[in-house]
């Protein structure tokens, strides 16, 4: 029903507009192209869940669910359905760099090395990820009123691009620094150096699928609580 619709053409359409520009001029620096490549995912990862969801017919989903086996598998397969979209659209903000790098020497401003590639993938993957769980998380039934929906979606994303800010000047926000998505931590974790480090992206990754998996969980639980 995705598929069929026209929701995914003008991410689609972004991201390779996006592709395009950003490596229009080389050599780039390795970091920061996977990085920005990964902030501008979670922005349309985003706002594309949220189109989703507002989009869903309740008709279609009653009918769906009676398929199923259970409302849990019902909604497991759903996020399956977003976790395809973050992977294909992952693939092809990694892909096509590496790619790139390997008919043009001089791409990026030093080798592309396969540490590069994973550890800027998963940085990837996690933003993208972030940005399903967000941006679905403000469903119809869910904030019924689609103006304060957009509202705190817009709140939310914002805390967190400017979480290090915000933080660095209220010493009282570094307790709930869990509780807002590991956007731009990959930016602070590279620093001025065009290095990925190991344990630091791990760390990113682990954070942002405990996010994305306690966002999940209590969102099921509240559409399964509200009905209809």
């Amino acid at each position: 029903m995705l598929i069929m619709s026209a929701i995914l053409v003008i991410p689609t359409i972004v991201i390779a507009g996006f592709i395009a520009v950003m490596y229009s001029i080389t050599p780039s620096q390795i970091t920061a192209s996977f990085l920005l490549s990964g902030f501008v995912l979670f922005v349309i990862c985003t706002v594309m869940s949220m189109c989703i969801a507002s989009k869903e017919d309740d008709v279609h989903e009653e009918m769906l669910q009676l398929h199923s086996r259970s409302e849990t598998g019902f909604y497991i397969s759903r996020e399956l359905v977003y976790l395809t979209i973050c992977v294909v659209y992952s693939l092809v903000l990694i892909i096509y760099p590496v790619f790139s790098a390997m008919r043009n020497d001089s791409f990026f401003t030093r080798q592309l090395q396969k540490e590069d590639v994973i550890l800027g993938g998963l940085l990837i993957f996690a933003n993208a990820l972030c940005g399903m769980a967000i941006g679905d998380f403000f469903h119809k039934r869910i904030v019924h009123n689609r103006k304060a929906a957009v509202i705190l979606l817009i709140v939310v994303a914002a805390l967190a691009v400017v979480k290090f800010s915000v933080i660095y000047d209220n010493s009282i926000l570094k307790y709930p620094y869990y509780l807002i998505p590991p956007v731009m931590d990959g930016f602070k974790m590279v620093g001025s150096t065009d290095l990925f480090d190991s344990a630091g992206t791990v760390h990113i990754l682990i954070h942002a699928i405990v996010f994305v998996l306690v966002t999940m969980i209590v969102k099921i639980r509240l559409l399964i609580y509200k009905k209809y």
